[in-house]
């Protein structure tokens, strides 16, 4: 069993420490071996905490003697780095924090400590979550471990890298223009962007995104996922836009099936240039919804394009938050991003309104639309995977569907990792506030659930199949069955 630990679900490992097959100091120490060999390859963990993590397996072991273990009680979790955690260095990748360790902790990091997750370290991200690509000026690019030619997207991309490449089965991201999307889609893990304050945001290092921010969990299984979202949901003071509690057991409510649900795909939503390619996948994507009961209709929604929205928001807001050291942003931040400081000018504050009324509009056109139907599918980038380090036109292509989503503040999921002439292409799922926060929530976590167990893989398994990895020289998985593409694939070999 010690060779293939790494790639055991949350929800196996619990019950293997149960039955006293496993103990955390054992996974533990199995992972941490994973992370030495392979980490250096793919650049995925910025900053490792070996030390704290084994003696938190080692409370952890104790804890299940005694019978006191909580939710999560032993389980590898890694950490963003765009998220405070009390005592672990924080840089949000850049240089202006490159030596900053924070004396509190996140919220969600107060509960996976509560619950007993065995925090490994803290995963790379672009400075401050700017753009989807993750690179930085402290730590470098987290390469794709299908390909390390790739990027992983972002700005969740080392997150995502490292839960595909067995650096524990859970990790935690945030998203609020595809960064959750965006690298679970390219590195084929499970993401949910829940809805926007399903899990508190606070504090953060420095502001931006407060109203676009969603943090949510980086899986291998859909379990997995909503197990961690148990741990993490919840309303908390210190976040004034946290929702109330939902009463609902994530990690109950997503099974079951999906039969009935009514289905809307558009492979161009908001008008959108997309690859062929991408376009085709996603209409396959969508049709086998209809194997598993459902009613499944091509119908776009009609809505505009608003990836200029995105745009006015990141560079007001990354402006506004260098505000009090300009000078010293300027001289320090990722050449990529320095033009964000000179470029707010340019955009009067009336433009800023016109983003918030423009939710508003978008929300008018959705709301009857998510009357009519229970999930929306679309591609989740517009592009397959890109070489790491390439950003070109097409490349960008991918905020027009992107940044509508995330000025919503709805229920997202990335499902799809299927091999598609020359790169992976991604599908995601959408699920609105129509029926209640709470309720989209759970139809999307069963909907994604279902086509999981659709593909013939069962929750936890690690690896299905014969999926190449990238030091093997082929770099791209290989399916065994139509539905695989429903299924996490992580990579085996390196």
């Amino acid at each position: 069993m010690s060779g293939e630990i790494h790639w055991m679900s949350a929800l196996e490992l619990i019950d293997a420490y149960r039955s006293k097959k496993l103990s955390p100091v054992e996974v533990t120490t199995a992972v941490l071996d994973r992370i030495e060999a392979v980490n250096p390859k793919i650049n995925a963990i910025v900053t490792l905490t070996a030390d704290l993590a084994m003696d938190s397996a080692r409370a952890s072991e104790k804890a299940y003697m005694d019978g006191t273990a909580a939710a999560i009680e032993g389980v590898p979790i890694t950490i963003k780095d765009l998220i405070v955690t009390k005592g672990i260095r924080t840089t949000c990748g850049s240089l202006l924090f490159a030596d900053h360790v924070p004396d509190v902790d996140a919220v969600l990091v107060e509960r996976i400590r509560q619950a007993g997750g065995v925090i490994l370290g803290k995963t790379n991200v672009p400075e401050f979550g700017l753009v989807a690509v993750t690179d930085n000026s402290v730590f470098g690019p987290t390469l794709n471990p299908w390909d390390l030619a790739k990027t992983v997207g972002g700005s969740s991309g080392g997150a995502a890298g490292g839960v595909v490449a067995g650096f524990g089965p859970l990790a935690v991201g945030n998203d609020g223009g595809g960064s959750i999307r965006v690298p679970c889609s390219l590195c084929g893990t499970f993401g949910l962007k829940p809805h926007f304050a399903r899990v508190p945001s606070w504090p953060h290092l420095i502001h931006g995104w407060e109203t676009m921010n969603h943090e949510g969990p980086i899986t291998r299984t859909v379990g997995d996922a909503a197990l961690l979202l148990d741990v993490m949901a919840g309303p908390d003071d210190r976040d004034r836009l946290s929702l109330p509690a939902s009463g609902i057991d994530w990690s109950s409510a997503h099974q079951g099936g999906i039969e009935g649900l009514k289905v809307a795909y558009t492979s161009d939503l908001a008008a959108g240039a997309v690859d062929p390619e991408v376009a085709r996948v996603t209409r396959e994507a969508a049709l086998a919804f209809a194997d598993l009961g459902c009613e499944v209709v091509e119908e776009d929604p009609g809505i505009f394009d608003m990836s200029g929205d995105l745009t006015i928001m990141v560079i007001e807001e990354a402006a506004a938050a260098q505000a009090d050291r300009l000078e010293e942003a300027k001289e320090k931040m990722y050449p990529l991003y320095r033009p964000f400081l000179d470029m707010a000018p340019v955009f009067p504050a009336v433009d800023f309104v016109k983003v918030l009324y423009h939710r508003e509009d978008l929300w008018d056109i959705l709301r009857p639309f998510f009357e009519k139907y229970d999930l929306l599918l679309t591609p989740t980038t517009a592009c397959r995977v890109r070489p790491q380090g390439r950003r070109d036109a097409r490349a960008r292509l991918n905020r027009r569907q992107r940044g509508l989503a995330g000025l919503l503040g709805s229920v997202h999921l990335p499902v799809q990792l299927h091999r598609a002439a020359g790169g992976l292409s991604p599908v995601r799922v959408h699920r609105d506030r129509v029926a209640g926060r709470a309720a989209g929530c759970r139809t999307s976590l069963r909907r994604a659930d279902s086509a999981q167990g659709r593909g013939g893989v069962r929750e936890g398994e690690a690896v299905g199949g014969q999926a190449p990895g990238a030091v093997d020289g082929t770099g791209e998985p290989q399916e065994s069955n139509p539905y695989r593409k429903f299924t996490r694939m992580p990579c085996k070999t390196f």
